[in-house]
């Protein structure tokens, strides 16, 4: 009898300590999940966070291109019939002055200057030259308009992968740690060939 007393006891007492105590809650498990913007100030939760990360980067950044590639050539326009519209005025503006091809902005430019210049023998046709002026121009708003916030993202992602996704294998390797050597190569290889395609002079 004195036992079974204890015991209702000692349930009593653990059902008053339940119920002092505050309802149980997950807040303190939760962590809201992680945002490319948040890289800048705080450090990853995990690296599949990164993984995760990187990958709607990357998604975000073929979307953005596709939607510039659309608005470059109209909802219905195709590259073919872009291209259309170059070959003949470049026809009639490049063979006057023996030029196989345009190759930059200043070549577009001495053209323009010595089509004014009374002084040069070169005839150039003008609706030519005006309508290449005006696609040239186009080529160049759309480019540094649409690509540079896409290069913005991809130089960020350069940088938080280069903080957060190396190889703990040295760039010159050891001989018992290929796969890992080879990773960091590779790493390396296409970190530069992006750079390299990001430094465009517009």
């Amino acid at each position: 009898m004195d036992t079974l007393l204890l015991n209702k006891r000692s349930f009593d007492s653990l059902s008053m300590t339940k119920l002092a105590m505050p309802p149980a809650t997950t807040l303190n498990f939760y962590r809201k999940r992680q945002t490319f913007a948040a890289l800048a100030s705080e450090r990853p939760q995990s690296l599949q966070s990164v993984y995760i990360i990187v990958r709607e980067v990357v998604s975000s950044v073929e979307t953005r291109l596709l939607n510039l590639e659309t608005s470059y050539y109209e909802p219905n326009g195709k590259m073919e019939a872009e291209i259309k519209q170059w070959l003949i005025p470049l026809q009639l503006l490049l063979r006057p002055a023996r030029q196989s091809g345009l190759h930059s902005l200043g070549q577009l430019n001495e053209l323009a200057e010595r089509q004014l210049d009374p002084t040069d023998v070169l005839t150039i046709d003008e609706h030519s030259l005006n309508l290449i002026q005006s696609l040239v121009n186009k080529a160049l708003k759309a480019t540094r308009v649409g690509f540079s916030e896409s290069i913005f993202f991809v130089e960020k992602l350069l940088e938080y992968m280069s903080r957060y996704c190396l190889s703990f294998s040295p760039l010159e390797g050891d001989a018992y740690l290929e796969t890992a050597t080879n990773y960091e190569k590779q790493r390396r290889d296409l970190a530069n060939a992006i750079r390299r395609n990001l430094q465009v002079n517009l």
